[in-house]
């Protein structure tokens, strides 16, 4: 493959990547609109105030997102710590919730 088709390749794959990116952005954009008008619908039959609403999806939204950062990262440094110990046959890190509480630093 000469120069030129590696900087083709390169130019695509980035427009690709640049246009998932925008895809993602959109999506994200279409579900946060129907969320805010089925709790707007929701607060219109109850009787609940736009304002009350409002916080209330603001104080769901801080701990679903550090949860999901917190599930992210636990399977992250899962998976780095399986192939950390398939490549040197070494357990160097388990986290408590796997390991009964304890830690390893054993050979398998």
């Amino acid at each position: 493959m000469g120069s030129a088709d590696a900087r083709m390749l390169k130019v695509i794959l980035t427009g690709l990547l640049l246009l998932a990116f925008a895809t993602a952005v959109i999506w994200i954009q279409m579900v946060a609109v129907e969320l805010v008008a089925v709790l707007e619908v929701v607060g219109d039959i109850s009787g609940i105030p736009h304002d009350l609403l409002g916080m209330t999806l603001l104080v769901w939204g801080a701990p679903l997102s550090a949860q999901a950062a917190s599930a992210l990262t636990q399977h992250a440094l899962q998976r780095l710590n399986a192939l950390h110990t398939q490549a040197t046959g070494w357990e160097t890190w388990r986290p408590a919730s796997l390991s009964g509480g304890r830690r390893r630093s054993t050979p398998r």
